[in-house]
């Protein structure tokens, strides 16, 4: 069942503030250098600022991170496994036990005792009222989660449907979480309720989980006006973690793509780790330039003119295709870049099917100003009208207002 409450009769930011809410992640999300970490630090700034947030982190804090925390806005709501004692047997000390949920071969890898130890530890002192887990690889965790708690998980994919898509490609080292569609549902059916990031994934949950609450929240994003410069196109860019996935959609854009449009006196950025392993081709072409990892969003979006995102496989929402609409940036992106955005054809992204279809819209926007114009304009209409923070997030603090 989709979820969305009325609350225009009651005093809601009062009624939610009253909530105790734990975020359970092993991802560095404050820093924002992949699109799952944005993922989170969107759903986590959307809870702060409703519900008393506490974000247990499976990994370390030092100075440096703590210090990144605080720049981020989280000071003080992230809480390391490590303040906890790992070894500690669980049972002896009259918690759950460890955890025999999900030992599924194709999540085993991801699985970590001292993580359940200590995340049973924390949860029994902090007595939340809602749990949310980031992502399928941690839900043995539900495991240490009180009967008279909320269980949530937010899903980022449908694993075993990306699955099904990597194995199409013949991707098969980008799987890295391998769970079959039963074990998938049984895994999500012990939460209360599960999040889906965009609808088509959400209709996918409706089938597999019939009788389960499933809240629709896409990722959210804000439009920054400020980055839009001039609408000539000189810089294109391409942002990507090294996933097979980035790997292989750019890398057959620099070789069957990027030979024709260059000609037009372009460069192509490349940011993101996923350039690393592209750099013989970066090294062979004077008009691209590998920026791996070392610039921030503000640093990125203040260099290009456009974006590309001819990646051709993959699931969940493609958050690079919605931050380069957020970014007032015209974007040319593969139709799977472009799952789970509506409005096709006035969203402000170019969707392109194959290689002259990627080739033409570079040219159309090369010598076509007023349609760079036109493009922002939608993009900025689709991030207001579908992405914003309250529409994304509505479901989910309506259900924890409730529970």
């Amino acid at each position: 069942m989709y979820i969305s409450l009325p609350i225009k009769h009651m005093n809601f930011a009062s009624t939610v503030t009253q909530k105790k809410v734990v975020l359970a992640t092993d991802a560095a999300f404050w820093l924002g250098k992949m699109g799952s970490h944005q993922r989170i630090l969107a759903i986590a700034s959307a809870l702060k600022n409703y519900c008393d947030l506490q974000i247990f982190f499976f990994g370390s804090i030092g100075q440096q991170r703590r210090l990144e925390i605080k720049e981020a806005g989280f000071a003080n709501m992230v809480v390391s496994y490590k303040d906890f004692d790992e070894h500690l047997k669980p049972e002896e000390a009259g918690l759950p036990k460890l955890s025999s949920f999900a030992d599924i071969q194709g999540l085993k890898k991801r699985r970590y005792d001292a993580f359940y130890t200590t995340f049973a530890q924390y949860i029994s002192i902090s007595k939340p009222d809602v749990v949310l887990i980031e992502y399928i690889y941690l839900a043995y965790l539900q495991d240490a989660i009180p009967s008279n708690c909320l269980k949530l998980i937010d899903t980022h994919d449908v694993m075993c449907f990306r699955e099904y898509r990597f194995y199409q490609h013949k991707m098969l080292n980008a799987i890295s979480i391998s769970v079959s569609y039963q074990e998938e549902q049984f895994v999500l059916n012990h939460f209360d309720g599960v999040i889906a990031i965009q609808k088509y994934e959400y209709e996918i949950l409706r089938k597999m989980l019939p009788n389960k609450v499933l809240l629709l929240c896409p990722h959210s994003v804000t439009h920054k006006s400020q980055y839009q410069k001039s609408h000539a196109i000189k810089n294109i860019g391409f942002i990507g973690s090294d996933n097979e996935a980035n790997r292989s959609g750019l890398d057959w854009f620099i070789k069957q793509v990027w030979p024709i449009v260059k000609q037009l006196n372009l460069n192509l950025y490349i940011f993101g780790k996923v350039g690393d392993k592209l750099q013989n081709l970066c090294d062979g072409d004077q008009s691209i330039t590998n920026m791996s990892d070392k610039l921030d969003q503000a640093e990125i979006y203040s260099l290009v003119d456009c974006m590309v995102n001819p990646v051709f496989v993959g699931g969940g929402l493609k958050i690079k295709t919605l931050e380069a609409l957020a970014y007032a940036k015209p974007i040319i992106s593969s139709y799977e870049g472009s799952v789970g955005i509506d409005n096709q054809d006035k969203n402000g992204i170019i969707v392109a099917h194959n290689r002259l279809e990627f080739i033409e819209g570079i040219i159309k926007l090369v010598v076509q100003p007023n349609l760079a114009a036109e493009l922002i304009q939608q993009g900025k209409n689709t991030i207001e009208e579908q992405f914003s923070a309250t529409q994304c997030y509505q479901p989910l603090l309506d259900l924890i207002s409730y529970c």
